[in-house]
């Protein structure tokens, strides 16, 4: 399990288990979790709680932000761990189980791979033997 070296998990952390269980956009979507945002302000970037990487991992999708729908999944399984005990690696594994891939993401990813692996005959050998 690891937790990215650009987490910010941390510094975010009281905000996240100051929410109500029910997460709502405008709780998330708002200038305590911006991270950046364009001159003309057409483009925001908020945290998500999805900083866990598993690190015996085969295979990484890189460049697929998480939707909204991903993102409010992922701030609930947070604040339904407020209490635990629970290390904050473990808190972002759960919400990245609980996240990652959801809602129309996943059909649309996996409606995919099959043309990904035509593409690259080695990631389908790999896969195919089992080396993952």
């Amino acid at each position: 399990m690891g937790i990215t070296n650009y987490a910010k998990f941390a510094s975010f952390k009281d905000a996240i288990f100051s929410l109500s269980g029910q997460v709502k956009q405008g709780e998330i979507v708002n200038h305590r979790f911006l991270l950046e945002q364009s001159a003309d302000q057409k483009l925001s970037i908020y945290y998500a709680p999805v900083e866990y990487i598993h690190e015996k991992a085969c295979v990484l999708i890189v460049g697929i932000t998480p939707g909204f729908r991903q993102m409010q999944q992922a701030y609930s399984k947070v604040v339904g761990l407020k209490g635990t005990l629970m290390s904050d690696e473990q808190i972002l594994h759960e919400a990245k189980l609980a996240s990652s891939y959801q809602g129309p993401m996943r059909k649309n990813l996996i409606h995919k791979i099959p043309v990904v692996l035509r593409l690259v005959p080695f990631l389908y050998n790999v896969i195919k033997r089992g080396a993952c």
